[in-house]
């Protein structure tokens, strides 16, 4: 029976001056040695590339590559192709993990050696990454779990908030939270979709998860995923019709050629996932107050997309007990064409987003969110 396990650790950089430090060290403190890191440079502009070979210089196991700027998904796919390990990491230059990361999953890996391996992230700035505790329960998934998990990438699942469920508490969108066998990849000849900059992450695991035959959920925090930057997020995207759009043509060609046998099932998430998009489409673009269209043009617009013909079938088929809360609100507005009361939900949703922005970061400094956590998931 085999120790060791070799983990393929991929970094992508883009202008992370700010937070690569603190990403690197976090990797480098930890309590399992046997690993390469690839960081792939993605033709950052700032100091991050300067930090990065002050950082590790005369490590061996750690390599830097210089892209000309392509995106996070080129980045990503030069990494897989030089990965020598058995398992690929996915690690964002912004966030950090714990130093048991990689101790934790090894130990399910040499006892289970499943295809996929899921578990907890914590959200948050909070920097503290060293922990002396590595046991944890582990939950192991069959291929009925896994087809589950890949529905989820489309649109969220109940089971995924269900604290009854093995699937509770999975990042189903995210590729920084599970780690995947590197023959997953490399067999199947699966690269992330260069170009997509919306929704990339859960589009790869639709396809990773329809060869993963295992997989195992480790109930405990080993990544990090950073909060205090995620404004981009919220920032005005003028073309974010067409990314979705593009996103949207690569989801059916998926479902198209992998998933026929269950078609039906797999066709409704990505109709549920529209409903988002819409949601997405009028905060960051149609109605972002960095928009400046007349209003009527606004209207034209917001009319427009709900009348194109992937929309419209989601208009119809989808039911607000299907969708997430806030989608659910879209779903209404969309179906009755209320522009005016769509406007004001936005305003209304956005003040309450700053407020409760404001009041976490309060709870943050004073160190009373931990606190909380803590009382929540002990009741």
């Amino acid at each position: 029976m085999r120790d060791k396990i070799l983990f393929s650790i991929i970094v992508p950089v883009y202008n992370c001056e700010n937070y690569i430090q603190a990403c690197l060290e976090s990797i480098l403190s930890q309590t399992y040695s046997d690993y390469e890191l690839i960081i792939v440079d993605d033709g950052s502009t700032d100091t991050s590339v300067v930090q990065i070979k002050e950082i590790i210089k005369d490590l061996p196991n750690c390599q830097l590559l210089l892209n000309q700027h392509g995106g996070v998904c080129k980045a990503r796919n030069t990494g897989i192709q030089l990965a020598k390990g058995e398992y690929i990491c996915l690690i964002d230059a912004d966030d950090i993990v714990f130093n048991d990361y990689l101790e934790s999953l090894a130990s399910v890996i040499l006892s289970n050696s499943p295809d996929v391996i899921y578990f907890q992230m914590k959200t948050g700035i909070d920097l503290s990454y060293i922990r002396c505790e590595t046991t944890c329960p582990v939950i192991l998934l069959d291929k009925n779990d896994i087809n589950l998990l890949s529905k989820a990438t489309l649109y969220h699942i109940p089971e995924l908030y269900d604290r009854n469920s093995k699937l509770f508490g999975i990042s189903s969108f995210s590729a920084c939270g599970q780690i995947y066998k590197s023959d997953l990849f490399k067999k199947h000849n699966i690269t992330f979709t260069e170009g997509i900059t919306r929704s990339e992450d859960g589009l790869i695991n639709l396809e990773l998860l329809y060869y993963a035959e295992t997989g195992a959920v480790i109930q405990k925090e080993l990544y990090m995923y950073r909060t205090e930057n995620n404004s981009a997020t919220r920032s005005y995207k003028k073309d974010l019709v067409e990314v979705f759009r593009f996103r949207d043509e690569c989801v059916k060609r998926i479902i198209n050629t992998f998933y026929k046998v269950e078609y039906d099932d797999y066709l409704h998430m990505y109709y549920c996932s529209l409903i988002y998009e819409l949601r997405a489409i009028s905060e960051n673009c149609i109605f972002h107050k960095n928009n400046n269209k007349p209003y009527v043009d606004k209207e034209k617009d917001f009319l427009c997309l709900i009348n194109t013909s992937d929309y419209v079938q989601a208009l119809h088929i989808c039911s607000s007990d299907q969708l997430m809360p806030e989608d659910a609100k879209y779903l209404l507005f969309a179906q009755t064409g209320n522009v005016k009361k769509l406007i004001r939900y936005l305003a209304y949703t956005q003040s309450k987003r700053r407020l409760r922005s404001y009041i976490k970061e309060i709870l943050i400094k004073t160190k009373l969110l931990g606190l909380i956590r803590k009382i929540r998931q002990k009741n």
